[in-house]
């Protein structure tokens, strides 16, 4: 253990006071780097994936990055998150698929079959005789626009539920069939010379009775409007009240009865909406599909690894505690031998402040080696005249770097302001250190079989009624074995790389307010979005229909439209900036969803990125689809009867705002909703991909960097966030079903959308991001959820606002369909369920302390690495990394000559390169890796299941070994690999799982595993015996292949014994 330093010791290594030369490696940068992602080892005989918890037995000559044909599968042995997150993209991709085969395609032929849209309306005027409708009447054909139509008619909204025409609530009377009816006394304005009303000159009539519902009118153009309604053959207009016989220009001769009679019977046949229901069962069959596929998926992927969550569990309820690591270690050994606990402490802020205080010194190193580079180039003669631009530009690059990296431009008051800040968390990091560290209430319990562990689970699991005597009665002892007076509950542990060291300790009451104050942020940021889309998209609207208005206008007047160009551009400028609005409301809701999750400060990375998934799904969904949709202009006001079109009044102005809706119209919701779906399969795939500054700082400016330790922040790959990505194909199956009845399309542009994000996905994650933690199976529950309640949305979308309610026994029939889906127990039924405390983890009886390199036949055989010719010029950064070397050796008790062999990972708290004295010893204190096993306890303890301990139960294992009796050959067909890629193949050279280092059979040139526990003084000087050990029996050996590990009695174990100098 590191020796204890005095108050007041700087908690860093000493920093240079001078100038720092240029010394930095950009070989070793890369290589460092490279060393952060997805990686696979490779030998002679066989390709072997690693894991950060996990990596090969005997590894090659180097490593190389996963293919991108590499199956999903093969990914999961890495990464089960990424392998479950190309996984949902795969099943989602088929369930656009099927939607569109089996709904879309009918909707698109019916829509495109029975296309009505036209350009013309028809202008008529009837006279009023007493208290009824004469028969006569002229008419005059009128065209909406100038535009070619026949463009129209192939377009987008040819493909919408619009193309009919065939309802007046919804259809835009800007594209659709039209009749504008006008009621008149004044017979005399229209009689010719033989007393019969006949027509006018056409554009006399279509300049003289202009639509209602146009915003331009005058008031005497008011008084003589007509009454526009959508001729969908369903209206008032009949036979009986035209003249037939008129042959003068009238009816007979126009054909407008025809025309009118023609519209009859092209409503929207009732199965459109009908099907409604088969998009409902189909999605909610999917949902039981993609839960059990994703829960056998993960199951299968953790049978065949090993993790350091194989051996461990975690412990809740022990509350700020005091007690010692052998404590809580005796108390479990009575379900098998112990490994190590390690108790969450309150370091949160210690973490915190050594973290900035090491970038801090990073930036301010940098600076000082700038600054004294400057100073010994000031002296030299000016450059010469040709090297002026290659001066320029290099200059500009180090400008560039230094604002990216260092947040200035190397200037003196630039490194005053960092000496300052390095002043401040030097203090800062003083001050925490002086602070008591307490545990604050968990632990991480290893065990050292697999088998143990389940039986600690078992006898944890009690019947509700057994649960709830015991809270509701503390002090009498029912129910599961107690640690001194405390209540236990024992949970599946997050792997070591979850954890999240630094936000434990928070109590409930303040974890509940920091919950509460996130949804209230977030409720008022999705607020701001929506009034700043409302406003804008209201501008939008308003400016696009006066435009339609003056063509209008200026169409039937015969004079010149009065959209001057600078209109044209401001209308133009306002539909671009609404559009980019929504985009920078996704931005400001991600970023701010971002700072409050990380303030909520969760205790995993899984339960991060599960929160921020909801987060964003839920934000996202509202700001894209919902509020465009929303705001979208559709005024759907019933028609107006006869009597009230001749009375006029209210009723003139309540009809004539029937067709304003804007679903259907040229730049409506229709064709936005077909721009976005496309923008959002392209657009943000292309900007992740090309990574224009991301790839010029690491690939260009990078190499500008003094220090290693600059450069390596500087050449770091991005983070590939699962929880923003599961967003973006959320937001992306949201689009298509919500715009799908009205838009089939967007089935087949959501399947365009998924492969484009599969493909580019798949190359950032496998060859240029960051490998993510192994985090638990939380996406796939958020998956599920996610589609339940979008089964229920979409329906009321479909059904309630775009189908305006027209068959409601449809509406009925999909909501009891989801409330039975929700209240039967299907899940329970179909099996789809997972215990990840009862199934195998395929540790086949293998010791955890073998897996650490601490018994023959286990881990701890020295990789051969590649060696790169990369040497240390950075004095400073080669004697961190020593020291850390240092500091890891002492940690697990391991020579630093075998730290770099291949083991699992333990549970201790993330130590930036540079913390100081005190944090090392406090992090050495309560995580150091025991020298031995804490033995397994024979005797029960009160209130524990007999099945669950005793000396039988407590022994090692009887050895599982299986037998090695395939290889799956590498694929070389051009199908194969297809099938690969797209993650139905098993792996390229798949190891089974028993001739893996994750089973009891090692490989052909290591000895076999055994449950021995050869324990050795790591270091040079011998151990000193500790005389206070009582003698504890020895547990019954089970195989003769397996031996009980030397052990110390539980009282010492977990603390290193005494050493001779």
């Amino acid at each position: 253990m590191a020796p204890a330093l005095a108050p007041g010791t700087p908690p860093t290594s000493p920093r240079p006071t001078g100038p720092v030369k240029a010394k930095a490696s950009f070989k070793l940068a890369q290589a460092r780097a490279r060393a952060k992602r997805l990686q696979r080892f490779e030998d002679e005989s066989n390709l072997k994936l690693a894991t950060n918890e996990l990596k090969s037995l005997s590894v090659g000559e180097g490593t190389r990055n996963l293919s991108v044909f590499a199956s999903h599968h093969e990914i999961g042995e890495v990464s089960l998150g990424l392998a479950q997150y190309f996984g949902a993209i795969y099943s989602l991709a088929s369930l656009m698929l099927v939607l569109f085969l089996l709904i879309g395609s009918y909707h698109l032929h019916d829509f495109r079959t029975n296309v009505g849209l036209g350009n013309q309306y028809l202008v008529v005027t009837k006279l009023l005789v007493g208290d009824g409708v004469s028969p006569c009447a002229t008419e005059s054909w009128c065209k909406k626009s100038d535009e070619n139509f026949a463009a129209e008619r192939i377009s987008i909204i040819t493909n919408s539920l619009g193309a009919r025409c065939a309802y007046n609530r919804t259809s835009s009377f800007y594209n659709c069939p039209t009749v504008c009816t006008h009621y008149t006394t004044e017979w005399e304005v229209y009689a010719t010379s033989d007393g019969v009303v006949s027509s006018a000159t056409p554009n006399e009539l279509c300049k003289r009775h202009l639509p209602c519902g146009m915003s331009t009118l005058s008031e005497g153009e008011k008084s003589l409007c007509c009454v526009e309604t959508l001729n969908d053959g369903t209206y008032w207009y009949d036979a009986e009240y035209w003249n037939k016989s008129d042959t003068g220009g009238g009816w007979g001769a126009g054909g407008s009865l025809d025309w009118i009679e023609n519209r009859k019977g092209k409503e929207t046949p009732e199965a459109v909406y009908g099907v409604q229901v088969l998009t409902t069962l189909l999605i909610l069959v999917w949902t039981l599909w993609f839960h059990k596929r994703q829960l056998v998926v993960a199951e299968e992927v953790n049978a065949e690894n090993v993790t350091t969550g194989d051996y461990a569990v975690a412990v809740r309820g022990l509350g700020e505690h005091e007690w010692r690591r052998e404590d809580l270690a005796t108390h479990m050994a009575h379900y098998g031998e112990i490994v190590t606990v390690c108790y969450t402490k309150s370091i949160g802020r210690l973490l915190a402040a050594e973290t900035k205080l090491h970038v801090a010194t990073t930036k301010l190193d940098e600076i000082k080696a700038y600054r004294g580079k400057v100073a010994a180039l000031s002296p030299l003669p000016a450059r010469r005249k040709k090297h002026t631009m290659t001066h320029a530009y290099h200059a500009v690059a180090v400008a560039l770097f230094n604002l990216s990296t260092t947040g200035g431009f190397g200037t003196e008051k630039h490194l005053a302001t960092l000496e300052v800040r390095v002043k401040k968390f030097q203090e800062k990091c003083d001050l925490e250190t002086k602070q008591k560290i307490k545990n604050v209430g968990d632990a991480f319990v290893v065990f050292n079989f697999e088998c143990h562990k389940t039986r600690l689970f078992e006898d944890y699991r009690r019947g509700w009624y057994e649960r709830t005597l015991q809270w509701a009665f503390p002090k009498l002892k029912i129910g599961a074995p107690r640690f001194k007076g405390k209540i236990l509950t024992m949970e599946p542990p997050p792997e070591p790389s979850d954890v999240r060291w630094g936000n434990y300790g928070i109590w409930r009451w303040k974890r509940v307010t920091k919950d509460c104050a996130t949804a209230l942020g977030m409720l008022a940021a999705v607020l701001v979005g929506v009034v700043l889309q409302g406003v804008f998209t209201t501008i939008k609207n308003d400016l696009r229909i006066d435009t339609y208005d003056r063509q209008l206008y200026a169409r039937a007047t015969g004079t010149t439209p009065t959209l001057d160009p600078e209109d044209a551009a401001l209308v133009q400028t306002y539909t671009i900036f609404s559009s980019l609005v929504i985009v920078a409301v996704n931005v400001f809701l991600t970023t701010t969803a971002e700072l409050l999750s990380t303030w909520q400060k969760f205790s995993t990375q899984s339960e991060f990125e599960a929160s921020l998934m909801l987060k964003l799904c839920v934000v996202h969904v509202i700001n894209s689809i919902a509020v465009p949709a929303s705001f979208s202009r559709c005024p759907n006001a019933n028609a107006a009867e006869i009597d009230t079109l001749i009375s006029g009044g209210e009723g003139v102005s309540a009809i004539s705002q029937n067709g304003k809706c804007l679903w259907y119209a040229p730049g409506g919701l229709v064709e936005s909703a077909f721009y976005l779906q496309l923008f959002n399969a392209v657009l943000p795939n292309v900007i992740a991909y090309v990574d224009v500054v991301g790839r010029l700082k690491r690939k260009y400016l990078a190499k500008y960097a003094r220090t290693q330790r600059a450069m390596d922040a500087a050449c770091d790959p991005p983070q590939f966030i699962l929880a923003a990505k599961y967003a973006h194909i959320m937001k992306t199956i949201a689009m298509a079903l919500i715009y799908g009845p009205i838009l089939p399309v967007s089935y087949v542009l959501a399947v365009f959308a998924l492969c484009v994000t599969y493909v580019t996905d798949k190359i950032l994650a496998l060859k240029r991001c960051q490998k993510p933690v192994r985090q638990q199976n939380q996406a796939t529950e958020r998956v599920v959820v996610f589609m339940n309640v979008m089964t229920l949305v979409q329906v009321f979308f479909a059904q309630v606002y775009f189908y305006d309610l027209r068959y409601p026994q449809y509406l009925i029939a999909c909501v009891m369909i989801w409330v039975v889906y929700m209240l039967l127990p299907l899940n329970k039924w179909l099996g789809i369920t997972r215990d990840s405390t009862t199934e195998d983890g395929g540790t086949a009886g293998v010791s955890f302390w073998t897996h650490m390199g601490k018994a023959a036949g286990g881990k701890g055989f020295r990789p051969k690495k590649k060696q790169h010719g990369v040497t240390h010029r950075d004095e400073d950064d080669f004697a961190a990394q020593e020291k850390t070397k240092r500091f890891h050796s002492k940690l697990l008790n391991v020579p630093e000559s075998e730290l770099n062999a291949d083991r699992l990972d333990i549970y201790v708290p993330p130590m930036p390169v540079g913390a100081g004295d005190k944090t090392r010893a406090m992090i050495m204190d309560g995580y150091k890796l025991p020298h031995t096993v804490t033995p397994g306890i024979p005797s029960l303890l009160r209130g524990q299941k007999k099945s669950t301990g005793g000396r039988e139960n407590v022994a090692p294992p009887r050895s599982n070994q299986r037998d090695d009796q395939s290889q799956v050959t590498s694929p070389t067909s051009v199908a194969s690999k297809v099938k690969r890629f797209l993650g139905l193949g098993n792996g390229l050279n798949k190891v089974t799982p028993g001739s893996t280092p994750r089973s009891s059979v090692s490989s052909p040139s290591s000895p076999k595993p055994n449950g021995n526990t050869e324990l050795r003084d790591t270091t040079n000087r011998a151990r000193a015996p500790t005389a206070q050990s009582p003698k504890l029996p020895k547990p019954k050996v089970q195989s003769p292949k397996l031996q009980s590990p030397k052990v110390q009695s539980p009282k010492t174990s977990g603390n290193p014994p005494a050493r001779k100098k």
